[in-house]
């Protein structure tokens, strides 16, 4: 019996969990290696906090700023190499809310100008 005529009740489903979390490790890596390599900080927003955990794993030289809608997530963040959580109210908006980042890490003067 060859490999083309098995039933296809036999062969193994996809696991589209595994697909995504490799993307995600993909993302995290390539994230790391451009920071590292423009010598600037991650920003990150996370309900979950997944990304900034698979971000730390990667060990960047620069911060890992984790925003999160979750001061559950912000503790558990608190752990991690490299990451700084920070509890903010994210909007419907993703631009609004990118931009009040920013202005929210600038005001504490944890980001300069030639960062952005």
């Amino acid at each position: 019996m060859t490999e083309s005529s098995l039933p296809v009740s036999t062969t193994p489903p996809i696991q589209l969990g595994s697909y995504k979390s490799h993307m995600g490790e993909m993302f995290a890596f390539h994230a790391t290696t451009m920071a590292n390599t423009l010598n600037t900080p991650i920003i990150v927003f996370t309900r979950t906090g997944s990304m900034a955990v698979l971000l730390s794993h990667y060990r960047p030289s620069s911060t890992i700023f984790a925003f999160t809608n979750e001061e559950r997530i912000k503790q558990r963040l608190v752990l991690y190499h490299g990451v700084m959580p920070i509890y903010m109210q994210f909007s419907n908006d993703a631009e609004e809310t990118f931009s009040r980042a920013l202005k929210l890490l600038v005001g504490k003067g944890l980001l300069k100008g030639e960062s952005m």
